[in-house]
């Protein structure tokens, strides 16, 4: 995390401006979604860690290289829990190769959440990581 802020402090002033606009959008419509809908969440019945914070959920004590946090977790919870994420959002945290094979070859089964789509757009564009279904489909075939 440290080597990110570095680099981000190093950067010149149009990226800087590009991050803090891509980020402060992004927050801006998670939070728009979040409290404009009634909670909805397609994962109920899975277990897991309580929130840390109510607009970062758990996320930083993940990529925290001081916290043993996630292998706590995953002995407490198994290989496949619901984690908090930004805004209250309840994500699916996988740690199981096959499902995660499983997940990520069925894009059109699983799709991106709107939320993660749309930070995805705003920072590298309408691109192969950002398309889904046909457009995806297309896009892997022309890149492959």
């Amino acid at each position: 995390m440290q080597h990110i802020l570095q680099e981000i402090c190093s950067s010149s002033r149009s990226t800087k401006l590009a991050l803090v606009t891509a980020t402060a959008t992004s927050a801006a419509y998670l939070a728009y979604n979040h409290f404009s809908r009634p909670p909805q969440s397609s994962i109920p019945c899975l277990r897991g860690p309580p929130s840390s914070s109510l607009i970062s959920g758990n996320l930083f004590l993940i990529f925290d290289p001081d916290i043993d946090q996630l292998e706590q977790w995953l002995k407490s919870y198994g290989n496949v829990f619901a984690m908090p994420a930004l805004f209250g959002v309840k994500g699916v945290y996988l740690a199981d190769p096959k499902a995660v094979a499983y997940v990520t070859t069925r894009f059109t089964e699983f799709p991106k959440p709107v939320a993660l789509n749309f930070a995805i757009r705003s920072l590298t564009g309408p691109g192969l990581a950002a398309a889904e279904g046909e457009v995806h489909k297309r896009q892997v075939r022309v890149a492959g």
